[in-house]
């Protein structure tokens, strides 16, 4: 064992022998140990928390972005309830249009629906009519013959009313000769002419209520002046309880016989009368613009024919 050796254990054994020292340096020891242990802690606490603060500022700037980003996602937010408001104002639009659309195809839907009826029966119609043309055709068919044969028949007619109506023209004339000459005999009958035309229209003059026996010949004064007074008028008449019927009685019907009865007319409403007044015109025969006035002037004509029409009528 060498010097050092030896007084190294000297030391120790003191030591150990030594409680107070022993404590002492046990105490220093303990003490130095507590320390390097803090501060193995501190520095360890030391780096956690630069760990920790960089973690942070770390955090802080992922929560920076991450609110940046919120912002922008908040903007975007805001722009989609915008849309989402417009779309749904469009969509309510469209809901309604949809509707109203849904009920002029239901209305339309009823309608083709009775169209098509309509179309099912007209054809049900169409094809019986097919059937009655089909039938008609072969009837044309055969009236097509059978007016073809009468074409002929009406072609050897007309030959034959050809000749009759030269004929019927030559009597014609003939007649209206005859008849001219008679009609310029007189403007206005005697007498005994007037009894003559008006028993030649007594069956006539009965339609209209009155009997040509019961008609009388007379006198009326213009009495106020009408036409000239003190004039006496020539008039025939019928008169009862209610009405008077003045009449004209004429080979040829003409506008101084419609003069006539209207002159006599005014005379007698003159009178003061109550009673109704009808006027008559008789005749043989009339021209038809006579006849025209004569009915506008509320005159009833009585002829035996109508110059100017193909057959007589009594008015």
């Amino acid at each position: 064992m060498n010097r050092v050796e030896q007084v190294s254990e000297d030391i120790i054994n003191e030591i150990l022998n030594n409680p107070t020292l022993l404590d002492k340096i046990t105490s220093v020891i303990s003490e130095r140990i507590k320390n390097d242990i803090i501060l193995q802690r501190l520095t360890k606490l030391e780096e956690s928390v630069v760990t920790l603060a960089k973690v942070v500022q770390e955090n802080n700037q992922q929560i920076a972005s991450v609110w940046k980003k919120l912002g922008d996602i908040e903007n975007e937010i805001g722009k989609i309830y915008r849309l989402l408001e417009e779309h749904s104002k469009r969509i309510e639009e469209l809901a309604k249009r949809v509707e109203e659309h849904s009920r002029i195809l239901e209305e339309h839907s009823k309608r083709i629906e009775e169209l098509a009826k309509r179309v099912e029966e007209l054809a049900k119609r169409i094809e019986e009519h097919s059937k009655i043309l089909e039938e008609h055709s072969k009837r044309i068919e055969e009236l097509a013959k059978r007016v073809e044969e009468l074409a002929k028949r009406i072609e050897e007619h007309s030959k034959i009313l050809e000749e009759h109506s030269k004929r019927i023209e030559e009597l014609t004339k003939a007649f209206l000769k005859l008849k001219v000459s008679f009609e310029s005999f007189t403007s206005r009958a005697g007498i005994h002419v007037q009894r003559t035309l008006m028993e030649l229209y007594k069956e006539a003059l009965k339609l209209h209520g009155v009997d040509p026996s019961s008609v009388k010949h007379g006198y009326i004064v213009d009495e106020v002046g009408v036409i000239e007074k003190g004039r006496k008028f020539e008039v025939d008449f019928y008169e009862t309880n209610d009405e008077i019927r003045l009449f004209e009685v004429k080979n040829l019907g003409d506008t101084d016989g419609i003069e006539q009865l209207i002159v006599r007319k005014k005379i007698l409403e003159s009178k003061g009368t109550k009673k109704q007044i009808k006027m008559y015109l008789v005749c043989n025969s009339i021209p038809k613009k006579v006849l025209l006035k004569a009915k506008k002037e509320g005159i009833i004509v009585i002829a035996g024919d109508v110059l100017g029409e193909r057959k007589s009528l009594n008015y």
